[in-house]
């Protein structure tokens, strides 16, 4: 799991309509704060697959390894896996 997260930055044009009284310093905790809390959320829902056997359509062997496969179960979670000997269709 993956939460695209990122400090906001005032943009020159846009001053008047949305002032920021907040620290960098203040962000960048908060920031910290949010994506430990998210991936420990991605850690403990990650844990109940372990050991687990899932139906996954596969989309391919990675580019950078060709033992590595990627695709998504049936609720759409996307699944890396290792792989010996396959022989694509």
């Amino acid at each position: 799991m993956h939460l695209p997260s990122f400090i906001h930055q005032e943009r020159v044009h846009l001053q008047h309509v949305c002032k920021d009284n907040v620290s960098l310093e203040t962000k960048q905790k908060r920031l910290a704060i949010l994506n430990e809390r998210w991936n420990a959320y991605a850690h403990e829902k990650n844990e109940a697959y372990l050991e687990k056997v899932v139906k996954v359509l596969v989309d391919g062997a990675s580019k950078k390894n060709k033992d590595v496969y990627s695709g998504y179960t049936e609720t759409n979670k996307l699944v890396n896996f290792t792989a010996n000997n396959v022989k694509p269709r």
